[in-house]
């Protein structure tokens, strides 16, 4: 994807200079201390107990209620690389949103279960034992939603976590430029504020089914000086359907043009 001019819309949110915190664009950078982390992030020893097993049955009786008709017919399609049966698995996923089963251990207040890690872990298990579709928005459940629950205003996490547990909104991920892969101190996609907006200058690739998603979490270089590596990079929030954002999707060895 390449970003050639003002970008719009990024009033939602950023993830600020090289912390680990996120700010509402123009709000100060100061007090973005962590907070604690959400429920349900800790595993203690001896929580699988007997009152755990009925999630697992809850879990079990769910793919079998489910996985039936045209969504039997695709256990196991699709993987993170692989964008096969894309409008069936998105139909998959909304099932699953509705009954609740995506973002299990994020707050109830912003549509999550509130469910503890040991009964994400038994779903886990549960939903691969059941070899059901592959889920399509795992760049936001894995990655930018966690984020956003840890760190996040308020304002951000009821802009988007609903919008992420409904699978209104797909999320690619903004890291890796042809010149920067896994060392990200290497990333040379700038951006500047102009006139309250942020305008972005640089490209991306392997943004895992960016060529799908309606938003990306582009890492950018918002301090010229290179030698601040790390701590000269923002997270930006950017909505793909707009002037100035170029997506040509690169097929794998696969077909799939998730790279």
């Amino acid at each position: 994807l390449r970003f050639r001019q003002r970008v719009d819309g990024l009033r939602d949110g950023r993830l600020d200079r090289g912390r680990v915190g996120v700010a509402p664009v123009g709000a100060r950078q100061a007090g973005l201390a962590p907070r604690p982390r959400h429920r349900g992030a800790r595993l203690e020893r001896g929580e699988l107990r007997a009152d755990r097993l009925e999630a697992a049955r809850e879990e079990a009786a769910h793919g079998d209620e489910h996985l039936v008709g045209e969504f039997a017919e695709y256990r196991g399609v699709g993987s993170p690389t692989d964008d096969s049966h894309w409008d069936l698995r998105i139909a998959w996923e909304k099932e699953l949103s509705a009954g609740r089963w995506l973002g299990l251990t994020w707050p109830q207040e912003y549509g999550g279960r509130g469910a503890s890690l040991i009964e994400e872990i038994i779903f886990e298990y549960e939903y691969a034992r059941a070899a059901a579709p592959a889920r399509v928005n795992q760049q936001a459940l894995e990655l930018l939603g966690p984020t956003l629950l840890e760190y996040g205003t308020h304002e951000q996490k009821a802009r988007f976590i609903p919008a992420i547990l409904s699978v209104d909104e797909v999320w690619g991920q903004g890291f890796s430029e042809p010149t920067a892969g896994s060392d990200l101190a290497s990333v040379s996609t700038k951006a500047r504020l102009s006139d309250g907006q942020w305008v972005i200058d640089g490209q991306k690739v392997w943004t895992t089914f960016g060529d799908r998603a309606d938003w990306l979490y582009v890492l950018c270089r918002t301090d010229p000086d290179a030698s601040l590596r790390h701590r000269g990079l923002t997270l930006l929030l950017v909505p793909v359907d707009q002037p100035g954002v170029e997506v040509r999707p690169i097929k794998n060895l696969a077909g799939s043009g998730e790279f």
